[in-house]
């Protein structure tokens, strides 16, 4: 008769099975953590607690907890938004209505256009205010949502300055990490894997943190128990088409994303589903 050690040591072989580390904050969605364990073995697609044969959990105390703090790749992400939302130095319309300029950064109202640094083309001499003024409401007034960048260049005569760009990206990341890991939101956003980090801000980068929130409510519970599978499977944007019934490039980003969430199972592969019934090693098959 096989012995419990031997079905564990299958198990782990075999791949069926493997150890999760355990949230830091020590409970999850109703799940008591045992005192003093650290992880505990659960199958590998489900994330279904296995128990030993006296109904105990099985940990293993050396394994860590998701403590760690890891860093997206900021070097990555600017080439990816610059990829997909354009380096464009004059003001256009997205594809909600928005003045936007750079590298996908929104100018909410005229105002804000004129406080930033602005030339007039071709020159280092500063935009004058009537000029960006004139040129923020033309590109408005056009209605032009389903345009590309280019159709509105010559709606205006200035550009803003290429390390403003940068600045305006750098300071809308960090609002957006900001904001993410906000204690309603996703409080253990630094834990994750650095490929979720990247899938999750290119979501809220595109469509902003609350409508990231709100919208992928089923999102949020494999968070909860990081099921990275299911994650990249929900992570899905709405593919617009233009007037022309192009599906425009959102389809391929999304596949970038879905394949940046798949990444994290690298860092963490399994995770812990509290809303399975724990299964006894006799009840594993194979």
């Amino acid at each position: 008769m096989e012995m419990q050690s031997q079905k564990l040591e299958r198990l782990l072989t075999n791949k069926h099975a493997d150890w999760a580390n355990l949230p830091k904050t020590g409970s999850m969605l109703g799940l008591t953590i045992p005192a003093g364990h650290r992880s505990i073995l659960v199958e590998r697609a489900t994330g279904c607690i296995i128990l030993s044969d006296e109904g105990k959990p099985i940990t293993r105390p050396e394994q860590v907890q998701f403590q760690r703090a890891n860093r997206y790749n900021r070097g990555l992400f600017r080439e990816h938004v610059g990829y997909y939302e354009g380096h464009v130095t004059y003001m256009y319309l997205d594809s909600e209505g928005h003045v936007t300029v750079g590298l996908g950064h929104l100018i909410p109202k005229v105002e804000d256009a004129m406080e930033m640094k602005f030339y007039e083309r071709g020159t280092t001499i500063p935009a004058h205010p009537a000029h960006i003024e004139n040129a923020f409401n033309k590109v408005l007034d056009s209605r032009l949502t389903d345009s590309r960048h280019t159709d509105f260049k010559d709606m205006s005569h200035v550009d803003l300055d290429l390390t403003e760009i940068e600045s305006l990206f750098d300071r809308d990341v960090a609002q957006f990490l900001n904001l993410l890991k906000k204690r309603n939101y996703f409080p253990d956003f630094e834990t994750y894997p650095a490929g979720a980090q990247l899938g999750m801000l290119d979501i809220a980068y595109s469509m902003g943190v609350d409508d990231f929130h709100d919208v992928f409510k089923r999102l949020h519970a494999a968070l909860d128990i990081r099921n990275w599978i299911g994650i990249a499977d929900q992570s899905g944007r709405e593919v617009k088409k233009d007037k022309h019934g192009n599906p425009g490039i959102m389809a391929e980003r999304n596949e970038v994303v879905r394949g940046w969430f798949l990444e994290a199972i690298k860092d963490q592969p399994f995770f812990l589903n509290p809303g399975c019934t724990p299964k006894k090693l006799s009840m594993i098959p194979g």
